[in-house]
C-alpha cells in the first residue's frame, strides 16, 4: 500500500473532522478515549508491534497539549497526530476494521507514516517534564 495515496485519502476524508476536533480539547479527549479503548484490543498491539509505544506516547502528548499542560506541539505535529488518531477510531477507513485479518492494515500502516514524520517532536515530549509518571 503506498502511503501517500493513504495520507492524500485520510486528509480528504478526515481532514474536516481533524479541524472541528482541534477546535475544542473535549473532543481531543474523547477521540483518545475511544483510541485507549481500542488499543485494549490483543490484535491492535500485536500488529503495531514496534510502533505501539509511540502511538501510547502519541497520545500522551495529544492529552497533554488538549488539557493545556504541554503547548509545544507544532500545529503540523499536532494535526497529523490527531489525524492518525481519528483514523484509527473509524471503522470505516480505506480498508473497513471489520474485515478480519487485514481491517487494520492501513490504520497502522498511516500510524507508522505518521509517527515517523513527527518523531523529533515526539523525542521532545518524551524528554520533557510533561512525560513523567
Amino acid at each position: 500500500m503506498k502511503t501517500e495515496k493513504l495520507k492524500n485519502y485520510a486528509e480528504k476524508k478526515f481532514g474536516p473532522k481533524v479541524r472541528r476536533i482541534i477546535e475544542n480539547p473535549q473532543n481531543v479527549l474523547n477521540e483518545l478515549g475511544s483510541a485507549s479503548q481500542l488499543m485494549l484490543k490483543d490484535k491492535v498491539a500485536a500488529g503495531m508491534k514496534g510502533s505501539f509505544e509511540d502511538f501510547k506516547l502519541l497520545l500522551k502528548m495529544i492529552k497533554a497539549w488538549a488539557t493545556g499542560e504541554y503547548k509545544e506541539v507544532p500545529w503540523k505535529s499536532l494535526w497529523l497526530g490527531i489525524l492518525s488518531v481519528v483514523y484509527f477510531v473509524s471503522v470505516i477507513d480505506f480498508i473497513p476494521d471489520f474485515i478480519l485479518g487485514v481491517g487494520f492494515i492501513d490504520d497502522f500502516a498511516l500510524i507508522t507514516w505518521v509517527l515517523a514524520s513527527i518523531k523529533d517532536d515526539l523525542e521532545k515530549f518524551k524528554n520533557s517534564s510533561y512525560n513523567q509518571p
